[in-house]
């Protein structure tokens, strides 16, 4: 199941939409698969949520061209964690551009108040 949550800055208020379940499509000779459900959860309903100028999460599943596509094309944007693994272009880019003292890093902030 593909489940999508709406939640903004300063509200502490959560509310999830409706999921996209991953289950056999009519027609479809291939298992069905997350990535593919969430293609159809943004074709259904991306442009409905288009209006809040949504940014969508996810992790390295969803970092590959037809959902960034997809998710650009439903008037949203989107932050996806892509490993150095699967995104080997990306990472070397990376490298070149560290190398090239074009890299700033920052120390990043806990939420915790115990760190």
């Amino acid at each position: 199941m593909v489940a999508a949550t709406l939640v903004a800055p300063g509200h502490t208020q959560v509310v999830s939409v409706e999921p996209e379940f991953v289950v056999p499509q009519d027609g479809y000779d291939r298992q069905d698969c997350e990535s593919m459900a969430a293609r159809r959860w943004l074709a259904a309903d991306g442009a409905c949520y288009a209006r809040f100028d949504p940014v969508y999460l996810g992790d390295d599943l969803y970092s590959r061209q037809p959902i960034c596509q997809d998710v650009l094309a439903t008037g949203g944007h989107f932050l996806f964690v892509c490993k150095p693994s699967s995104h080997p272009t990306i990472e070397e880019y990376l490298r070149l551009t560290d190398r090239n003292g074009m890299v700033m890093r920052r120390r990043s902030l806990s939420l915790c108040s115990d760190r």
